[in-house]
């Protein structure tokens, strides 16, 4: 769901290929190991260990994005109101978002002339079911202080509710775009609960694109053996209609001693059952070609995941909640930058299958 994730269950990896290459090494089972490195991994969150190595090489884990203050600018341009809604500390987002805005347009010198509310530690996904309450943050101390009247723009927030924080900036469900990378935290709650239009960031798709390109030939092909398939499968089917048709017939026949009659369905049927074991074979031919060409396909997307967005030719789990909970989605937030501030995205319609 996240790059920490992923660097956690990189880290459990390593360690439980270790114990399997030195037996009795380490005397803990997996699930106390798995345990133990949660809690340490979430220790090194809250001392602020992993924060000082990225402030020591920032270069290192942030990546520049030279077109997000473009699209940023022309959302403000069109009269758009911005938020930052961020579970990370007040310390850490001021020093992230100046080493990625400050600077870097003229008419902004500091990222926080870029939004409007600044929201954090909001605890995401309890932001969206909780009633916690706003408090201000002195952004030069860090003190927090009770906050009294409405949210007043270009201050800093710390916690807060979803529900609280639509009442104080008077929009409302599909007035709201949130932008997030974190499906559950951010993408599921917010639509579910609060009707919020949703974008979801999906960085994997820039290596994904390139590829789903180079192989169209490839499910072009995948696709045309599975109608061929389907008409084999079609013709086996009538076949066996026919086959046991015969049958009923010639048991007939026979109870009423009509022995050319009986003979002839007979024969008939002997070559339908060849036919049909052509076309069985034929079908397992069709089968494996089917399933090489969709392992040739995941292959090359991932060697052992395959495609992000599939398994085999049906949607991923992954897919189908992208698909339920997110309105639109994107490798990159800077994308906006090639649509209008006031463009109105239309989803492409399902189709049931009696309306083909």
């Amino acid at each position: 769901d996240s790059f920490f994730a992923l660097s956690e269950v990189q880290l459990f990896i390593e360690i439980v290929d270790y114990m399997d290459r030195n037996p009795g090494k380490v005397t803990k089972s997996y699930r106390e190991v798995y345990t133990d490195l949660r809690k340490f991994i979430d220790l090194s969150h809250q001392d602020g260990t992993i924060k000082s190595h990225i402030f020591k090489n920032p270069e290192k884990f942030l990546i520049n994005d030279k077109h997000i203050t473009t699209a940023l600018i022309r959302y403000l341009d069109g009269n758009k109101e911005l938020f930052l809604l961020t579970n990370s500390p007040w310390d850490y987002t001021d020093r992230i978002m100046s080493l990625v805005f400050n600077n870097a347009h003229k008419d902004f010198p500091s990222w926080r002339d870029y939004f409007q509310y600044i929201l954090v530690s909001t605890g995401k996904p309890g932001f969206f079911t909780s009633s916690a309450p706003f408090s201000e943050i002195n952004p030069v101390t860090g003190e927090l202080s009770p906050m009294n009247g409405p949210l007043e723009r270009f201050k800093v927030y710390h916690g807060g509710n979803a529900s609280q924080f639509q009442k104080l900036i008077g929009y409302l469900g599909d007035e709201i775009l949130y932008v997030g990378d974190h499906l559950y935290s951010d993408i599921i709650r917010s639509k579910d609960l609060f009707n919020w239009r949703t974008l979801l960031v999906m960085p994997e798709l820039n290596a994904e694109l390139p590829k789903l390109e180079n192989f169209e030939p490839n499910m072009i092909q995948i696709l045309d053996k599975v109608l061929e398939k389907e008409t084999l499968d079609e013709e086996i089917q009538i076949l066996r209609s026919k086959i046991s048709s015969n049958n009923r017939q010639a048991k007939l026949a026979i109870e009423n001693a009509e022995k050319k009659k009986a003979y002839y369905l007979e024969k008939t049927n002997a070559k339908l059952l060849d036919d049909a074991k052509k076309k069985e074979e034929e079908i397992e031919i069709v089968n494996q070609l089917i399933k090489q060409l969709i392992e040739e396909r995941e292959q090359a997307f991932h060697p052992v995941w395959g495609e992000l967005m599939k398994v085999n030719l049906e949607r991923s789990r992954f897919a189908n909640q992208v698909v339920d909970y997110a309105c639109i989605y994107t490798s990159q937030v800077s994308n906006i930058r090639f649509y209008s501030p006031s463009k109105r995205f239309i989803s492409t319609h399902d189709i049931l299958p009696h309306e083909l």
